[in-house]
This record gives C-alpha cells, structure tokens and sequence, in this order.
C-alpha cells in the first residue's frame, strides 16, 4: 500500500509525502474521515 500525505500549512507545494512518518493513530483517524469524505452524497 502507497500511503501519501502532505502538511499543507507547512509544505504546500506538497513536496515531502508524511504518510509513513505520521503516528498510526492519525493515519487511522485521516483514514476513516477519507472514507467518510468519499461516500458523502450531499448536504445533510
């Protein structure tokens, strides 16, 4: 798996991939908001 974040406050040319250096807890959390973000259809 190919994992690809960015620090857009810090980085946003989106120059330095933080995926495999963040704490697995926040990539669980990015992870579960992402899908939650994909299978939205609209305003609630």
């Amino acid at each position: 798996n190919y994992i690809e974040a960015y620090n857009l406050n810090s980085d946003p040319d989106q120059l330095e991939n933080i995926g495999y250096t963040m704490k697995s807890g926040k990539r669980r959390r990015f992870r579960r908001r992402l899908k939650e973000m994909m299978s939205c259809q609209g305003a609630e």
